[in-house]
C-alpha cells in the first residue's frame, strides 16, 4: 500500500519538497480532510508512534502556529488527532478550537458600490394657506436637488404671501456638495455651516474630514474587542443591561466581536455561547462604560470653511473657522478649533477622557480670543454620567470678554440635569439652570415625573423662575385605547391663572386611506379655544388640514401639503418627501413591476417601467428587489436584487436590464447611405459601434433613446414604441439640433 501511495504521489501531485526527516522515520503520501474539505496530497512522517509535518503543511490545513512553531512539527505537540483511512489514502484531520483561525464577527456589515445618479430633478416642496375673517396667506417652500460634477447641487427658499404685507421671496441655502466616502472627506461649496459648539454660516468653501457621517457601518467610538473559545459550532449571544444587542452563528475556534452597539453609559454585558443542543456557557461578565463622543485611538475628524459670514440672508465682512479632534487613545480624545476675520480671532483646546469603566465622561477646554475690545477667554467643563436607572450631566461655561465668529456668546452658563429611572415604568427628572447674557440673567428650576401602567399614563412638571419668582405646575393624565386612539386631559396653573385642556386622538379610513384625527378644548381666563386637526398620507405627500378658534380670537383655518416631484424626460412624477436620498429604479418597457427596497415594498413600475422611491437610506447598503412573478412570461431579467449605496441628499439609478424582449437590429443611414463601418454611437454613458451596411444592434434597446452619432453632428432615436422584435427598422441621422429627447 505505502508504494502505490508513492508512486501515486510522484505521478499525480506535489508533493512536499522538504525531506529531511531521519532516515528511520516511515512516510505517508496522503490526501489532508480538514471539516469535509479535502486537500493536496501531501507527505507526512511516523516515528516511534507519533506522526509529524512540516509548519508550512499544518498551517496550509488551518492550524495556527506561533513563530517558534518551524519546522517539522508532531501531531501531539499541536493537539492535533489524525484518523487514517487507508483504503482511500486520506487522513482526516481534527484541529483543536484553540489553533482555529479566529472568527471576526460583525452584526450586519456589508459592503455594495456607489451608484450612479438618477437622470432628472428633485423638487421638495412645502404648500401652506391660511384663512382668517381678515386675512390670508400662502406659502410655497422648495428645496431642488440635481446631481452636478459627481456630487449634489440644492437649493432652497420661501415664497410668502399675505393680504396686508404682499409678495416676497426669502432665500435659504444654496449648496453644492460632493463625499468622497473612500477618503471621508466632504467638499462643499455655497453657503456653508461649520460645526462643533460655536457653529458659524459662511458663504464660501468648506472641506471636512467626517467618519461618523460618511460611513455609518463603522463605530467611531471606542468599542471594546470582546471574544471566546467555541468548542463545538453554536450561535454567540452578546447581552447589555439584559437585553440582546448581538446574534450571531459561530463555528468552532475563537471569535472576536468589534462592532456592536450599547447605550451610552454603564452596560453590563454579557457574552453567551450556545450549542446545538441549548446548552449555554458564559464566556465573560463584565462592565463597560460606553462613550460615543469620543473618537477610536488614531482617529481623526477635522473642518476647516472659509468665506463671507452670513447673518441672516446678507453676506459680510470675510471669516476663517477650523477645528479638529484626535482619538489619542481609546480613553483621551483631544480637540482644538480657531476662528477668525480681520480683526478679531479666537483659539480653544481641550480633552475628553473616559473615568474608568463606570465613572462617566469629564470634557475640559480653554480658550483666548483677541481683538479691538482686548482679551477674552473662555473655560468650560462638563461631566456626564450615564448608569442603567439614573444619569447626572453637570455643564459649566464662562467666557469675558470673549468674541465667536458671526454670533454673541453668553456670557456665563450653568445647567445641572439628574434623571432616575428605577424601571420602564417610572421615570423622574429635576434640573437647575442659569443662564446670563449682556442683556439679562435667568435662573430657574424644573422637576418632573411620569408613570404608565398599562393604557394609562400619568406625568407631572414644576418650573420655578428664581428672578421672576413665578412658577408654573403642570398635571396630565393620557388613556390609550390602542390603535392610535386616546384621550388626554391636562391642568395648567401659572401666574396669571389656571386653564385645564382635553384631548382626543383616533384614526379612521376615508378610502382606504388612514386619516389620523385630534381635537383639543382648553379653557382658560380668556374663554374657550377649540381646535380639531386632520392628517394623512398618500402616495403624493402628507396633507393636514386644522381648524382652529383660539380663546377670545377669531376663526382660522389652515392646511399644509408637503410632498416632493421628481422631473426628467419622462415626465414629472409625484411622491412623498425626500429625506437623506432618493433611487429611480428602471426595468425598461415593463409596467406594474412591484419593487421592495430593504425588503419594504415601495411600489410599482409605471407605464415606462420606472418607480421613483422617495426615502432610501443614504452612504448604507440598499437591496433593491423586483417581484418577478408579475414580468411576462417570455420577459427575463438578469438578476432579480441589486445592492446599492446611495450619497447623502443624492440619488441613485438602478437599472435592471431584460434579457429578452428588447434587443433589437436598426439600419442608419444619412442622406440615403449606411454609416460608415464602426462609427462609434453613444446614448449617455453607453457606446455602440456600427456594423456593415449601417447595421446597428442593441441588447437593451430604451424606446425614445437619442444615440449620437461621433464626428457626424447628428443622432438617431430610437422610435418608441419598439418596433416588433423581427423587424429590421431603417432609422435616419439627422442634425443633433433636430431629435428631440423624450
Amino acid at each position: 500500500m505505502r508504494g502505490w501511495l508513492l508512486l501515486l504521489a510522484l505521478l499525480g501531485g506535489p508533493v512536499q519538497a522538504q525531506l529531511a526527516f531521519p532516515e528511520d522515520a516511515d512516510p505517508q503520501f496522503l490526501v489532508p480532510v480538514v471539516d469535509g474539505q479535502r486537500g493536496e496530497i501531501a507527505a507526512f512522517w511516523q516515528q516511534d508512534g507519533r506522526w509529524f509535518s512540516s509548519a508550512e503543511l499544518w498551517a496550509s490545513v488551518g492550524v495556527v502556529l506561533t513563530p517558534e512553531e518551524t519546522g517539522f512539527l508532531s501531531a501531539e505537540q499541536l493537539g492535533v488527532s489524525l484518523v487514517f483511512q487507508d483504503t482511500t489514502g486520506t487522513v482526516q484531520i481534527i484541529i483543536p478550537p484553540h489553533r482555529l483561525p479566529e472568527q471576526r464577527i460583525e452584526r450586519g456589515r456589508k459592503d455594495a458600490p456607489m451608484a450612479a445618479p438618477a437622470p432628472g430633478v428633485l423638487v421638495n416642496y412645502d404648500l401652506g394657506v391660511a384663512v382668517r375673517a381678515d386675512q390670508q396667506a400662502v406659502s410655497v417652500g422648495h428645496e431642488v436637488r440635481v446631481p452636478v460634477a459627481g456630487g449634489v447641487l440644492s437649493t432652497t427658499g420661501q415664497v410668502r404671501w399675505d393680504s396686508e404685507g404682499g409678495l416676497d421671496y426669502e432665500r435659504g441655502i444654496t449648496q453644492w456638495q460632493r463625499d468622497d466616502v473612500a477618503r471621508q472627506i466632504t467638499y462643499q461649496l455655497g453657503d456653508v455651516y461649520t460645526g462643533g459648539p460655536s457653529p458659524a454660516a459662511l458663504g464660501g468653501v468648506r472641506i471636512a474630514k467626517d467618519p461618523g457621517a460618511l460611513d455609518p457601518l463603522t463605530p467611531t467610538y471606542p468599542v471594546p474587542v470582546l471574544g471566546g473559545l467555541a468548542l463545538d459550532p453554536g450561535q454567540v449571544r452578546l447581552l447589555a443591561n439584559e437585553a440582546e444587542v448581538l446574534r450571531q452563528d459561530v463555528g468552532r475556534g475563537p471569535f472576536a466581536i468589534d462592532r456592536y452597539s450599547l447605550s451610552p453609559g454603564v452596560n453590563a454585558t454579557s457574552l453567551v455561547v450556545r450549542d446545538a443542543f441549548g446548552r449555554e456557557i458564559v464566556l465573560s461578565e463584565q462592565q463597560l462604560y460606553f462613550a460615543p463622543t469620543l473618537l477610536r485611538k488614531g482617529l481623526w475628524d477635522w473642518e476647516v470653511a472659509a468665506g463671507a459670514v452670513r447673518e441672516g440672508s446678507e453676506y459680510g465682512e470675510l471669516g476663517l473657522a477650523a477645528r479638529a479632534s484626535y482619538g489619542a487613545s481609546d480613553d483621551w480624545t483631544l480637540h482644538g478649533r480657531l476662528q477668525a476675520d480681520r480683526d478679531h480671532r479666537h483659539a480653544v483646546v481641550g480633552a475628553s477622557t473616559v473615568l474608568g469603566n463606570a465613572g462617566g465622561v469629564l470634557d475640559v477646554e480653554v480658550g483666548q480670543s483677541r481683538g479691538p475690545e482686548g482679551t477674552g477667554r473662555r473655560v468650560a467643563v462638563a461631566y456626564d454620567y450615564r448608569a442603567t436607572d439614573w444619569s447626572l450631566r453637570v455643564e459649566h461655561e464662562r467666557n469675558d470678554n470673549w468674541w465667536e465668529l458671526g454670533r454673541q456668546p453668553i456670557e456665563e452658563r450653568t445647567r445641572v440635569q439628574a434623571l432616575f429611572r428605577p424601571n420602564r415604568q417610572v421615570s423622574i427628572r429635576a434640573g437647575l439652570s442659569e443662564v446670563r447674557t449682556a442683556e439679562a440673567r435667568t435662573r430657574y428650576a424644573d422637576l418632573g415625573a411620569s408613570m404608565s401602567r398599562g393604557n394609562h399614563a400619568w406625568g407631572a412638571s414644576l418650573l420655578y423662575d428664581f428672578a421672576g419668582e413665578a412658577s408654573r405646575v403642570e398635571l396630565g393624565y393620557r388613556y390609550s385605547f390602542g390603535n392610535g386612539r386616546a384621550v388626554a386631559v391636562r391642568a395648567r396653573s401659572t401666574e396669571d391663572g389656571t386653564d385645564l385642556a382635553a384631548s382626543g386622538y383616533t384614526t379612521a379610513q376615508v378610502r382606504g386611506t388612514d386619516v389620523r384625527l385630534a381635537g383639543e378644548a382648553q379653557h382658560g381666563e380668556r374663554g374657550l379655544g377649540l381646535r380639531a386637526r386632520a392628517d394623512w398620507q398618500t402616495d403624493a405627500g402628507r396633507a393636514q388640514v386644522e381648524l382652529s378658534r383660539p380663546a377670545g380670537g377669531e376663526v382660522m383655518a389652515t392646511g399644509q401639503f408637503s410632498g416632493a416631484l421628481h422631473i426628467s424626460g419622462q415626465g414629472i412624477t409625484p411622491l412623498a418627501r425626500s429625506g437623506s436620498a432618493y433611487a429611480v429604479i428602471d426595468v425598461p418597457g415593463q409596467a406594474g413591476v412591484p419593487v421592495l427596497v430593504n425588503g419594504r415594498p415601495v411600489g410599482k413600475t409605471d407605464q415606462h417601467g420606472r418607480l421613483v422611491v422617495g426615502q432610501v437610506a443614504a452612504l448604507t447598503p440598499n437591496d433593491i428587489k423586483l417581484d418577478t412573478r408579475a414580468l411576462p412570461v417570455e420577459v427575463q431579467i438578469g438578476s432579480p436584487v441589486q445592492t446599492w449605496t446611495a450619497p447623502r441628499g443624492g440619488s441613485m439609478h438602478v437599472v435592471f436590464p431584460v434579457l429578452s424582449n428588447t434587443a433589437r437590429a436598426f439600419v442608419l443611414v444619412r442622406d440615403g447611405q449606411p454609416l460608415p463601418l464602426d462609427t462609434q454611437m453613444q446614448a449617455g454613458a453607453q457606446v455602440e459601434a456600427v456594423g456593415y451596411d449601417g447595421l446597428l444592434y442593441l441588447q437593451q434597446a430604451v424606446p425614445g433613446a437619442i444615440w449620437e452619432a461621433e464626428g457626424l453632428g447628428c443622432q438617431v432615436q430610437i422610435p418608441d414604441p419598439l418596433p416588433e422584435a423581427t423587424e429590421t427598422v431603417e432609422l435616419e441621422c439627422v442634425p443633433s439640433q433636430v431629435a428631440q429627447a423624450p
